[in-house]
C-alpha cells in the first residue's frame, strides 16, 4: 500500500565520492553516519526549454540541473566538518579552516517515514558550503542552536542514466535491497520502466 503521508527525518549519512573508475561511474568509499539530522530542504535546479513556432510554444520540456538543498543539523561533529569541508585536522585534533581547499563531493543518504512505509534516498554528488550557525548567550533556559549545511546536488553518469537522485520505497519485494541501502551507495540494476 503506498503511503498517504510522509513525515520526519532520519539515519543520515554521507559517503565521500573517492574518484571514478574506469567505465566512468562515480566511487565512493563506505557511507558515514551523520546523527542530529533536523530537516533537509531540496529545491529542484534547471529552466525550461521553450522553443516557439507559428505563434505557439511549439516544444516544451524541463531541464533537471539536479538540486539546491539545506540540511539543518543538531551539531556537526568536527570529524565530518573536515571530511565535508576537505579541511585538514592537526595533531591536536583542531580542524584547519584551509580557505583555499575545495570541498568533498560526496553522495547523502538518508530515510523519510510515512505512514505505510520508509523511503530511502541518496543524492549522488553533493556539495557543501561552509555551514551557517548562530549561536548564543545562555539565558534563564536553555535554547539549542543548529548548524545548516547548503548543498548542491549535481547529476552523474550511473551507468544507466544521468541523474541526480535515487530512492526507494520499502515494500516486500524489495526487502533486501532496501535493508542494505546504507551499506554502499545504491546503483539501479536494471531499469523497469
Amino acid at each position: 500500500m503506498a503511503n498517504k503521508i510522509r513525515y520526519g527525518i532520519k539515519s543520515v549519512a554521507y559517503a565521500l565520492r573517492t574518484d571514478d573508475d574506469e567505465s566512468g561511474l562515480p566511487v565512493y568509499d563506505s557511507p558515514v553516519a551523520l546523527p542530529g539530522a533536523i530537516a533537509m530542504k531540496s529545491t529542484p535546479v534547471g529552466d525550461d526549454v521553450e522553443v516557439y513556432a507559428d505563434d505557439n510554444t511549439h516544444y516544451k520540456r524541463p531541464v533537471n540541473n539536479g538540486y539546491t538543498g539545506e540540511l539543518e543539523i543538531a551539531s556537526l561533529e568536527s570529524e565530518d566538518y573536515a571530511a565535508l569541508m576537505n579541511w585538514p585536522i592537526d595533531a591536536n585534533g583542531a580542524v584547519i579552516e584551509d580557505y583555499d581547499a575545495e570541498p568533498a563531493h560526496f553522495a547523502l543518504l538518508y530515510q523519510i517515514s510515512g505512514n505505510e512505509s520508509g523511503r530511502r534516498v541518496a543524492y549522488y554528488d553533493c556539495v557543501a558550503e561552509r555551514p551557517s550557525g548562530d549561536d548564543k548567550t545562555r539565558t534563564k533556559t536553555i535554547t539549542p542552536t543548529t548548524q545548516t549545511l547548503k548543498l548542491t546536488m549535481l547529476p552523474v553518469w550511473t551507468g544507466a542514466r544521468t541523474t541526480p537522485k535515487v530512492f526507494i520505497d520499502q515494500t516486500d519485494d524489495n526487502q533486501a535491497v532496501y535493508d542494505a541501502f546504507f551499506d554502499e551507495v545504491y546503483f539501479e540494476e536494471s531499469a523497469v520502466s
